[in-house]
């Protein structure tokens, strides 16, 4: 873009402090306590991204052999690294079917809940700090 005299305007991010990056989190929830286990964050959802969620669980809680280990049929989980380590491990891999995705409710159950639950915090967040902004004479469009 030009400006009126004809030089190029600069072009300014308002607020680069609230860039938004993508966070993944792996994670595999125990059924019989309702517990979260094992977990790993990454800016990639990749195999490595979920063997580091499956080793953390095996490293905290030490399942017995034969553990039937639930996924969904994501790329991550069906790759040749990831079902030889459930292996190692000595568990039994289970998949849903094509299209039968009540199986895997109980941890999309709980992605859904951590996603609310987040949102709600953010947003709470973003509006005191708004408001904290706003009794100190800063004016900013923080929302």
């Amino acid at each position: 873009m030009r400006g009126s005299n004809g030089h190029p305007r600069p072009v300014c991010n308002r607020n680069p402090v609230w860039k938004r990056r993508s966070s993944y989190l792996a994670g595999l929830k125990d059924l019989f306590s309702g517990e979260l286990v094992g977990y790993a964050m990454s800016e990639r959802m990749t195999k490595h991204l979920v063997m580091q969620a499956l080793f953390r669980a095996v490293a905290s809680h030490r399942p017995p052999p034969g553990l039937i280990h639930h996924t969904d049929r994501g790329s991550q989980y069906c790759a040749h690294a990831y079902q030889n380590l459930v292996i190692q491990f000595g568990m039994q891999a289970s998949m849903s079917r094509r299209g039968n995705c009540f199986d895997n409710a109980p941890i999309e159950s709980f992605w859904g809940t951590l996603k609310s639950e987040l949102v709600y915090i953010s947003s709470a967040v973003r509006h005191s700090a708004a408001a904290a902004a706003r009794d100190h004479g800063i004016h900013r469009d923080l929302l």
